[in-house]
Order: structure tokens, then sequence, then C-alpha cells
């Protein structure tokens, strides 16, 4: 179960990723009219209520919990956003969360970008990386990973 995290701001990559804005357009915006601050790590941090009412995701109240975790660093929510984003038609967002959620090491997020990447969905289609992030979600312990990877090698042992 999510909780929600009463947070005023969120991050700038966050806020791209949420409301499917380009870099350029948020910050013209954040000249404008969006309240920002930094955080201790210098990220720069956007008003959530703005983002929130700016998102291009139908979100209800635990879907946005989950995009609050995400932007906390909770590798299970960047994946579950992540497949959030991919359903809506996102797939440039979708890649960007499974990319934050792969660099936990998660089996999940690894298995969606060989997904991305077989299918060129936010991502260049490449049967290279796809098989590469694959092995990755493989090595990680996916259980549906695994065995297309057993399948790939009973394949090419033929």
């Amino acid at each position: 179960m999510w909780h929600t995290l009463r947070m005023g701001f969120l991050s700038f990559e966050t806020a791209i990723a949420v409301t499917g804005k380009s870099r350029r357009t948020l910050w013209r915006r954040l000249q404008d009219e969006v309240l920002q601050r930094s955080d201790a790590r210098g990220r720069t941090l956007i008003d959530s209520d703005w983002v929130r009412r700016n998102s291009t995701l139908p979100l209800d109240g635990q879907e946005w919990d989950l995009v609050v975790a995400a932007d906390s660093g909770d590798a299970a929510a960047q994946c579950e956003v992540g497949t959030l984003c991919l359903q809506a038609g996102l797939h440039d967002s979708a890649v960007f969360w499974f990319r934050e959620a792969a660099e936990h090491g998660l089996p999940d997020a690894l298995h969606w970008l060989a997904h991305c990447h077989v299918t060129g969905k936010g991502v260049p289609q490449s049967d290279d990386l796809a098989l590469s992030f694959l092995a990755k979600a493989a090595a990680a312990g996916h259980t549906i990973a695994s065995e297309q990877m057993s399948g790939i090698k009973s394949r090419l042992l033929r």
C-alpha cells in the first residue's frame, strides 16, 4: 500500500515526465508562474499542485501518491508510474521512469526496458539493447525474463 507523502514540491525531472512538457517549455513556465526552489542536492523543485494540474496522466489519489513516492526515489513506485505512462501512450515518460527504477536494479524495470527496446516505444527499436536488458532482468531474478532467455538459448542451440 502506498502512503501519501505530503510534499509541496517535486523535482524538475518528475515535472517533465508527468506533464509531458519539454525542458525548454518548463523552464519558460518556471520564469512566468510556477513556484520553485532548490533542495539540498541542488535539484530544482516545482510546486506539486502545479505539476498535478498540468499532468498529462489521468491520476487519482493513489496514483498521485505513486508519483510522489517515485520522485523520492522509490524504485517500485518508479516502475509502476512507468507502466501507467506506457498504458497512457506516454512512451518517453515511461522510459524515463523505467530507467530510474533500473538504476536501483529493479528486475521489473529492466524487463520493461527490454520490452520498450523490442517495440521501439519511447526509444529507438534495438534488438541488441532489448536482449541486454532482458539478460539483466533474468540475472536479477525476473522469472519471466529467465524463461524468455531460456527460450532464446534453446532456439540458438538447435
